[in-house]
């Protein structure tokens, strides 16, 4: 019995791997051959992570050469547009009956955007919603991870619409503009970063994110202003 417990848990990773292996747009077959040839035998993060990380490197994406398209999952218009709040759900039955309503609606828009900016460029193009979800793993390290692949592999990033009410979207804008990505929106064009900033800014008050989520878009705020300010100091100076 407690040989079956590892076999199961790297299976399980096995399967995480795969799932984010798709993300980077490889064949299901190629997927599979990746996930297989990894050894790893914890999901925990700090064990899993590097792992997904140098995953990406055996699926074609190059450093710093790649679009990631950010968009809304477990929160955003979508989430607070069906529960009609910004309050919690009471019933855990109804938030997790609205959560999954909405990953599943935010994660075929992006599907969709991420397909239209595939066609449109020869980029390596790193989406987030293939991830199946990790048992044990906190939104942190979630959110963890994609700032990560935004420092090591993103030269570029879309931006789905909507992403301003999305708590990971936030932080990952303070990200891409502290890294001074490129930024665009869901049609390839041109994001100025201070328009984005008052669009989050203004979101804020209708996120539907809840006190913990606010917390982190306010932090997220103060981090993007500060590297654009430290941006409009430094060409100033030049």
């Amino acid at each position: 019995m407690a040989a079956k417990k590892p076999q199961a848990e790297q299976s399980q990773a096995k399967r995480i791997i795969e799932s984010f292996a798709l993300g980077i747009g490889v064949t299901s077959d190629v997927a599979h051959q990746v996930a297989a040839s990894v050894p790893v035998h914890s999901i925990e993060p700090g064990v899993l992570m590097p792992l997904l990380l140098k995953t990406a490197e055996r699926c074609g994406a190059m450093v710093q050469g790649c679009i990631y398209v950010s968009t809304p999952i477990t929160t955003g218009r979508r989430h607070s547009g069906l529960t009609g709040t910004r309050a919690p759900v009471q019933s855990s039955e109804g938030e997790s009956r609205i959560r999954l309503g909405a990953i599943e609606a935010n994660r075929r828009h992006a599907l969709g955007v991420t397909w239209r900016v595939r066609a449109a460029t020869s980029a390596t193009v790193i989406e987030p919603t293939s991830l199946v979800d990790v048992p044990g793993w906190r939104q942190q390290d979630y959110h963890h991870l994609w700032t990560s692949v935004l420092e090591r592999y993103a030269s570029s990033v879309v931006f789905v619409d909507g992403w301003q009410f999305s708590v990971g979207c936030a932080i990952e804008f303070a990200t891409a503009v502290r890294l001074r990505l490129k930024l665009m929106d869901e049609r390839m064009e041109l994001l100025d970063a201070g328009l984005a900033l008052s669009m989050l800014q203004s979101a804020l008050l209708h996120s539907g994110a809840g006190p913990d989520g606010e917390d982190l878009q306010g932090i997220a705020i103060q981090s993007a202003a500060k590297s654009l300010e430290s941006r409009r100091i430094s060409t100033e100076g030049q």
